[in-house]
């Protein structure tokens, strides 16, 4: 439990010393040409980058930000299975006994929120869901 805790105050700490020091703010001049080109809102790169590190963090904050709820519920179902590098070291630290290949690991996560976000698009445009 003790575990658990540390990495989560670790990465919600990690999360604010990123917003305070502008280090979003210079991934987000990065990540513009991207978003443009995909037609999203620009204020959506920093709650997406903070779901990466922190995903209940990221996801309160897409919640908060994004006037489209389909988006918003499509981006937080992508943060949820990913789970943000928080969960992904409270996961490790458990199955770091296990014969588990950490990369394996990290592939399959990614390959989930893939998975999760053609899912989470075909709900919502098969059944008119939000």
């Amino acid at each position: 439990l003790l575990k658990v805790g540390a990495y989560i105050a670790l990465f919600f700490t990690l999360n604010e010393l990123l917003v305070n020091y502008s280090v979003f703010e210079f991934l987000t001049k990065l990540f513009i040409p991207i978003f443009n080109f995909l037609k999203l809102d620009l204020a959506l790169i920093t709650p997406i980058f903070k779901g990466i590190i922190e995903v209940t963090n990221g996801c309160f904050a897409v919640s908060n930000l994004s006037k489209n709820l389909q988006l918003s519920t499509i981006i937080c179902t992508a943060l949820i299975s990913f789970g943000g590098f928080s969960v992904h070291f409270q996961s490790l630290s458990f199955l770091k006994e296990c014969k588990i290949n950490k990369d394996f690991y990290f592939l399959q996560k990614i390959t989930h929120s893939i998975f999760s976000i053609i899912i989470c698009y075909a709900l919502i445009a098969v059944f008119h869901i939000l």
